[in-house]
């Protein structure tokens, strides 16, 4: 099999291209073990959700924020992709 360069893809329609990079994420997405988390983001987590911990009231809801930014309309591919119970501080998801 002949590898795809940048320019074979360039030349793609764009729904294609689209498509191309859903297969490459799908395959990641498959072995998320092989994907490593570099140390800094995990800090960051640990920070943000310590923040929250402390003062829950603090900040607002992803439901709420979105509904803030002009335009925003990926709810239709992020809230059905998306697991928000990995940041929720309790059971019932955002």
């Amino acid at each position: 099999m002949k590898p795809i360069t940048a320019a074979d893809i360039a030349e793609m329609p764009l729904e294609q291209r689209i498509q191309l990079v859903e297969a490459i994420w799908d395959s990641i997405a498959e072995i998320p073990e092989a994907v490593e988390i570099p140390a800094w983001h995990k800090q960051e987590l640990e920070k943000r959700l310590a923040a929250h911990h402390a003062d829950p009231a603090e900040g607002s809801p992803w439901q709420v924020v979105k509904k803030r930014i002009p335009g925003y309309n990926y709810s239709a591919l992020f809230d059905k992709a998306f697991d928000y119970s990995v940041i929720s501080s309790g059971s019932e998801k955002s």
